[in-house]
């Protein structure tokens, strides 16, 4: 996926939506009642910024 997004010129619009579902996500969890939910609402927003960094430092060259 990400090798055909590169091909393709869609790699930064890629990370963008992945990033929006790891937020999405990390919402979720927020939003629930679950003894374990503020670990997994961490780990998705840790997904999201390493998302960002790595969009941000492909595109930085």
């Amino acid at each position: 996926m990400l090798r055909s997004a590169v091909a393709y010129g869609r790699f930064a619009p890629l990370m963008d939506d992945l990033r929006a579902l790891a937020e999405d996500w990390a919402g979720y969890y927020e939003a629930g009642t679950w003894p374990w939910r503020e670990v997994w609402a961490a780990r998705a927003r840790q997904t999201a910024t390493m998302l960002r960094e790595v969009r941000d430092g492909a595109l930085s060259g």
